[in-house]
């Protein structure tokens, strides 16, 4: 289970620091997938933002700044969580996310990655 003081500091951090970002296409794939970015120059909270969500970002650091990536259904799943607690600016972004990613899944994906947030299976804390 998600420990609600985690989740209600990776909300903030996430607000200021991040990004939801519209689904893009792969090079080669042609597959598109929903994303969060959030940069920093300090590492240790971006470590903190997968402790929290139970998910490993990828980390690409370029002039002093990393960027913590989270892609695809993860990225579904930590958007459809942190929805509640976001501004409305950040909702807008997540809801065109997620409307963009519904347009592009089957129904067999979008029922699976459902019942996995429900189940709380995509937002497990460190424990």
């Amino acid at each position: 289970m998600i420990d609600m003081r985690e989740l209600y500091w990776a909300a903030g951090f996430i607000e200021g620091e991040g990004y939801f970002g519209s689904p893009i296409a792969h090079k080669g794939t042609g597959h598109s997938a929903p994303r969060i970015i959030v940069a920093q120059k300090d590492i240790q909270p971006l470590n903190r933002l997968s402790c929290v969500f139970g998910v490993a970002g990828k980390y690409k650091t370029k002039s002093g700044v990393t960027n913590w990536t989270l892609y695809g259904n993860k990225a579904i799943g930590v958007m459809m969580t942190l929805w509640p607690l976001m501004s409305d600016r950040r909702r807008i972004q997540i809801e065109r996310v997620i409307a963009s990613w519904k347009q592009n899944r089957s129904c067999k994906e979008r029922a699976a990655m459902v019942k996995r947030d429900k189940l709380g299976r995509l937002v497990r804390g460190c424990g």
